[in-house]
């Protein structure tokens, strides 16, 4: 059942547009993931949290050469083992460490407080 309110559209279901409400009580809001099949909502191109966060993450440290410098490895083997998959994709979905994140993968020479201070923004990455 739809709430047939003026909202914000969250995702299209078979039915038509699902504002967020009518979207966690909507039944194929659960499908299989493209990559490990486990049926739950997906966060996004098919993906479940656990398989989307890692990718989301790698994306962001990853040079434009399409390398991961040993000091970004790090971080990503950090991050990527987190228990909490849609926290860590919730942070990244501000502005503030995606841009810290990206400033990771292209600075150089070794990972250290002195890097992270002269990255911007200072506060995300203390």
């Amino acid at each position: 059942m739809r709430c047939h309110r003026v909202r914000f559209v969250v995702a299209r279901a078979p039915g038509g547009p699902v504002c967020g409400t009518c979207w966690r009580r909507e039944p194929t809001a659960t499908l299989p993931c493209v990559n490990c099949a486990t049926v739950t909502r997906l966060y996004h191109f098919g993906l479940c949290t656990a398989c989307a966060c890692p990718e989301v993450i790698r994306g962001l440290l990853t040079a434009t050469d399409g390398i991961m410098r040993p000091a970004a490895q790090a971080v990503f083997n950090v991050l990527a083992a987190d228990d909490h998959p849609a926290g860590v994709l919730k942070w990244l979905s501000a502005g503030t460490p995606r841009a810290l994140l990206a400033s990771l993968g292209t600075c150089t020479g070794p990972l250290e407080h002195a890097t992270l201070d002269q990255l911007r923004p200072v506060k995300a990455a203390s």
